[in-house]
């Protein structure tokens, strides 16, 4: 456990951020469920939390056990030396995941690991620290599979999707680490254009802006949890920091294409871009998906069409998936069409067939990323 990290991620994704982070660490990760392991000590720590697209949470192993109830596991928590990590003047917080036969109620087993922490820290200092579920100095996670118990300190504190980038989103704006994942999976090369045309605030081509520039993606993110640590290392996050930094080249010949049909959509689009210094490095432009027309022989094309679950929409979308569909086959000839989709009875009003699919969770949602290499012929 000790010089261990885990790296949590959203499920189907363990694979890509596996190797994203080999190449961030020049390591050997191990994909479990939810995420990836890694060994890493403070520098590894701030670089993953600096530079991962792809990750939610750093998260670093505190306490691995076994129980059967919650008595014992009040007993074991307990027994631990939580002291040498939450001083008494110090806050926390505690959130549970529970899947186990042998604890049924996940507010009792996150009410009895708070008591077992605070009785030990008060037997030990004769205080107590206290409770702050908004701002806490110590975030712990607790994962219950049956009756092993895992305990972490997230040292990201918000999702690492939390950007710095954003002033407004789109109410259907997709989690930016999805939207890297999803350009990680196309292997774009960024010598070849790149399309969004249905880019509601941007997510997706300013994720492929971001990585086209080798712009870390936290690079206006300015709140990490380990930042209020005893153990924070100011001068090696700045090392790192900078050393991220410095690989930026805004000179990089890339074209991103992103329109979409809303104009406040694309002031969005363009507030972001500004706070990014990426000001006219992404070409913008008010279009009906019916009017796309790209100009480019190849390119890859990934989109996020409107997804909703209406009944009162269905058509509407119906007809909306359909016109993408005629725009993909008729004017997107040697494109690397993806399309993520949330809803499996629109996907299939696109008409195509797909050659590849990657399922996907966004958060609680059930996804798909459908891969359409579009070739010349006659389509069905």
């Amino acid at each position: 456990m000790k010089d261990s990290l885990f790296v949590t991620c959203a499920r189907g994704l363990e694979d890509i951020l596996a190797e994203e982070l080999k190449q961030i660490l020049n390591s050997h990760p191990i994909v479990d469920k939810g995420g990836v392991h890694v060994h890493g000590k403070l520098k590894e720590l701030y670089q993953i939390n600096l530079l991962t697209r792809i990750g939610m949470h750093v998260l670093k192993p505190i306490l691995e056990l076994k129980s059967n109830n919650v008595n014992q596991l009040y007993d074991i928590v307990k027994s631990f030396n939580w002291s040498k990590i939450i001083t008494k003047n110090d806050t926390f917080s505690i959130r549970t995941r529970v899947n186990s036969s042998f604890f049924k109620n996940s507010n009792i087993v996150t009410l009895k690991i708070k008591d077992a922490i605070v009785d030990r820290i008060r037997q030990e200092t004769q205080a107590r620290p206290s409770i702050d579920k908004n701002n806490p100095t110590y975030q712990l996670f607790v994962n219950i599979r049956q009756n092993h118990v895992k305990i972490y300190l997230n040292t990201s504190g918000e999702p690492l999707y939390k950007r710095g980038y954003r002033t407004k989103i789109h109410r259907a704006a997709l989690n930016p680490c999805m939207a890297a994942a999803l350009i990680r999976i196309s292997n774009w090369n960024q010598k070849i254009p790149f399309y969004d045309p249905m880019c509601g605030s941007g997510t997706i081509p300013i994720e492929a802006a971001m990585l086209a520039y080798s712009i870390p993606p936290r690079f206006k993110r300015r709140s990490y949890a380990f930042k209020a640590w005893s153990s924070f290392d100011d001068n090696l996050f700045e090392t790192c920091k900078k050393q991220s930094i410095n690989k930026i080249n805004y000179e990089n010949d890339v074209s991103i294409y992103a329109s979409d049909n809303t104009p406040n959509n694309l002031g969005l689009v363009e507030n972001s871009l500004k706070i990014l210094n990426l000001a006219g490095k992404i070409k913008t432009e008010v279009k009906d998906i019916v009017d796309f027309s790209p100009v480019s022989e190849k390119a890859v094309l990934i989109t996020n069409p409107p997804h909703g679950h209406r009944m009162s929409r269905e058509v509407a979308l119906k007809r909306l998936y359909r016109n993408l569909g005629d725009v993909l086959k008729n004017k997107c000839k040697n494109y690397d069409a993806y399309i993520f989709s949330m809803n499996n009875v629109l996907s299939k009003c696109i008409g195509l067939r797909t050659k590849q699919k990657h399922i996907l969770k966004n958060g609680k949602l059930d996804c798909r990323l459908l891969y359409f290499p579009i070739k010349e012929g006659k389509f069905q």
